[in-house]
């Protein structure tokens, strides 16, 4: 007795080109993640944001093994949830507790991160040339170091070698 098959395309819906629609389907995925993608949080040290403005002062607090990795992971996700785009960690800190388990004593390791929260990126693309220039004046940037060293977010060694770096400029 001879059986019959079915064609691989008998009920499923085809597209005008002749391709299944489950065959479409990557691309249709490729193109949607592509218009949602986040964009890049980037690293910086104190000195690379002196003409950015700061959102926010944050800190993040992790229990996990991999502290800091988690907490940078969460840092970046606030800075693109406030519309950031630079990332300056100002300080780490790691302490360890010992404390009764059922198993006996465990030691739970707590990392503190401190963070600021700077937007650069739009202001340089705003930003005349002119008006750059302008702001890069000798007594702009004084002012702006005075002020990371007021907030705390430089110390006074780093303070004092910046300084003497900007007044060598005149």
């Amino acid at each position: 007795m001879m059986k019959s098959f079915k064609s691989v395309n008998d009920g499923i819906p085809m597209s005008k080109s002749g391709l299944p629609l489950y065959a479409l389907l990557p691309l249709t995925l490729m193109f949607s993640t592509a218009a949602t993608a986040k964009p890049a949080v980037t690293l910086a040290g104190v000195d690379d944001v002196l003409n950015c403005t700061l959102i926010k002062e944050t800190d993040c607090t992790s229990k996990k093994m991999e502290g800091l990795a988690a907490c940078k992971k969460n840092l970046k996700k606030e800075t693109v949830e406030l519309d950031g785009d630079t990332l300056v960690i100002t300080g780490t800190e790691q302490t360890e507790q010992r404390k009764p388990s059922l198993t006996g004593v465990k030691t739970v390791t707590k990392t503190k991160v401190t963070a600021g929260i700077y937007r650069c990126k739009a202001e340089e693309n705003a930003v005349p040339e002119k008006k750059a220039r302008a702001e890069q004046s000798v007594e702009n940037r004084l002012t702006r170091l005075n002020k990371l060293k007021e907030k705390g977010l430089i110390s006074e060694e780093e303070y004092q070698t910046k300084r003497a770096e900007i007044l060598d400029d005149l």
